[in-house]
């Protein structure tokens, strides 16, 4: 007798792990630097400043790791220019709006 190999098919698109966020993917960033994306977006250089205290870096270090964070997960980076007026990538704006609705609650 001849034996039949079977063979799984494979899945049409990848399987998506859902995390605590609703789903959407924190790209690693720690609670801090999300607050410090919402400062960034709303231009609100002070609580920016506040908030690279509380990571405890300086502001251009923080830019540094979330735009590594975006370039590596949403394949580009987000924010431009030098304190204080530090702002999103207007191309992407509504990009980050719609994610950081999506991972706060």
């Amino acid at each position: 007798e001849d034996e039949e190999e079977i063979i799984a098919p494979e899945p049409a698109v990848p399987i998506e792990i859902p995390t605590e966020n609703n789903g959407a993917d924190t790209y690693g960033l720690s609670v801090a630097q999300i607050e410090f994306i919402k400062a960034v977006l709303s231009a609100d250089a002070d609580a920016a400043c506040q908030k690279a205290n509380e990571i405890g870096d300086i502001i251009e270090s923080v830019c540094e790791q979330i735009n590594e964070a975006f370039a590596d997960g949403f394949g580009d980076v987000i924010i431009e220019g030098e304190y204080p007026e530090l702002r999103i990538i207007e191309d992407y704006e509504e990009d980050i709006k719609e994610w950081l609705s999506r991972i706060t609650k």
